[in-house]
């Protein structure tokens, strides 16, 4: 039994090191993964003695699911806890609470800088023409799995690096979430997990222009410096849902001092004793009050009105947040 667990936790280790350095294996991360849990079966039911009565075998079985889980918390805490890009004026604070041990929800980030430029004859002889073609962008994705348990943490480690890989190639939100969709579709149409929601958005940190495209997520809220809060909506379905969908591509100018906000629905919907949901109007009402406050301390202040309004209640839920100021 051991044994079998220790192939998981090796393997799935040994398969995001490589993912992250090299990019390309999160095409093949949910079939690696997927197989190598079947393996450490194999290995579990072949080398574990047979038992000899239910009451006996319980508490292993048990114990062995809770090493399961709590590894697969570790790795998707591993993903989480990627910093995201540092640049210039731009502030980003982030935080994911898991209802279980293992949880669907998560964000990513990309940044990409093209720094070149293109050769172009010029109308006089012997002078040649250069074009500065350097730009680079800032990628913003937030998604929810739907579901829970170790088959939700396997999709929600795939999306996230797919999104990443299709990401850095694209530079368009609306293509990175068609392709996305494309390839989550061919990998989990057999599984029990149905689909995906992911709001994606690009910024361009020279011009402050920001891109983005919505799969069935909540819209990603654009805060001004005035307090005002526009909700960015495009239209887009779920990920994964169907194989070949187009998806809605907006953009809005951001200025000094405007804040974006890219959460999950455990954000609003989580209820207190009465049942009552804690909504999108109270949550736009406290970002309006901590306006003021840096993005983390906004973080923080945002969890604890939260818990005070469920009373602590267990999360139904994940919750997961992140804030982008332009300072």
């Amino acid at each position: 039994m051991r044994f079998g667990f220790l192939i998981v936790q090796l393997g799935v280790t040994l398969t995001l090191y490589i993912a992250t350095v090299y990019g390309w294996l999160p095409l093949v991360l949910f079939p690696i993964l997927t197989a190598l849990v079947l393996i450490a079966q194999f290995v579990k039911i072949n080398l574990t003695p047979a038992p000899t009565t239910k009451k006996q075998t319980k508490k292993p079985r048990v114990q062995h699911e809770n090493k399961d889980l709590d590894m697969a918390a570790q790795v998707q805490q591993g993903l989480l806890s990627i910093p995201p890009p540092t640049l210039p004026r731009i502030n980003i604070a982030k935080t994911c609470q898991a209802a279980q041990n293992v949880g669907g929800d998560f964000y990513t980030f990309i940044y990409k800088e093209n720094d070149q430029q293109t050769e172009k004859e010029s109308n006089i002889p012997g002078i040649t023409k250069y074009i500065d073609k350097r730009s680079h962008y800032l990628g913003i994705a937030i998604a929810d799995v739907a579901g829970h348990g170790l088959s939700s943490a396997l999709v929600m480690a795939l999306s996230s690096g797919l999104t990443r890989e299709i990401g850095y190639q694209n530079r368009s939100p609306s293509k990175t979430l068609e392709l996305v969709n494309h390839k989550l579709f061919q990998l989990i149409k057999n599984t029990h997990i149905p689909y995906v929601t992911m709001a994606y958005g690009t910024l361009q940190p020279d011009t402050l222009t920001f891109t983005y495209a919505n799969a069935g997520h909540c819209p990603i809220l654009h805060q001004k410096k005035n307090g005002d809060i526009e909700e960015l909506k495009t239209e887009g379905v779920f990920l994964g849902l169907y194989e070949n969908e187009v998806y809605e591509e907006a953009e809005c100018l951001l200025d000094f001092g405007d804040r974006l906000i890219f959460y999950t629905d455990g954000i609003t919907e989580s209820r207190n004793a009465k049942k009552i949901f804690y909504g999108e109007d109270r949550f736009k009402d406290i970002l309006k009050k901590y306006q003021h406050l840096s993005p983390k301390e906004t973080h923080t202040k945002i969890y604890e009105d939260i818990a005070k309004f469920t009373q602590d209640k267990p999360l139904s839920d994940d919750q997961t947040l992140v804030i982008l100021e332009i300072a």
